[in-house]
């Protein structure tokens, strides 16, 4: 851009959803809970993809992620099974896959593109989404719509 040109964004088309996660407090869920936990939260295909020595940090980094979704929604009466949040990994490339209600809302709402980063270290794990919509639709099912401009929900590949 030339000197004195601006440049507008509008909110109605951009989502974007932040999440932390403490490693610890996954590593005690797990602990604590076992295969109820990671049943509940992780598809098969999650728990495969961790596995290895980095795997509580993994499976911390695709919380983070599942949070990060459901931030982008912001939507908080929405119940969200957590496993229709799926992490995929396509060339290396953490990515989402939602499913079920979670799918079917996201397609109401004119979710057309979602970019996903992943990053953990020792102590905390991180998920960014960037959701682009294709344009503000007057909802169908009864929940608000989340291409709205808003306040509320707020790097590297795992």
């Amino acid at each position: 851009m030339t000197s004195g040109t601006r440049l507008a964004l509008s909110g109605d088309r951009v989502r974007v959803g932040c999440d932390v996660a403490a490693v610890s407090e996954v590593a005690y869920s797990v602990h604590r809970f076992g295969d109820r936990y990671l049943q509940r939260v992780y598809t098969a295909g999650e728990l495969r993809d961790c596995a290895g020595p980095d795997r509580i940090r993994r499976l911390a980094a695709r919380f983070a992620a599942k949070e990060a979704v459901i931030k982008a929604f912001a939507t908080p009466e929405m119940a969200f099974p957590l496993t229709s949040i799926e992490v995929v990994k396509r060339d290396g490339t953490p990515q989402l896959v939602l499913h079920g209600s979670v799918a079917h809302v996201a397609g109401e709402r004119g979710w057309q593109e979602v970019s996903l980063s992943l990053s953990h270290d020792e102590c905390h794990a991180m998920a960014l989404v960037v959701v682009l919509c294709d344009s503000w639709q007057e909802p169908t099912s009864g929940v608000p719509d989340v291409c709205r401009p808003s306040l509320g929900a707020g790097s590297g590949n795992d």
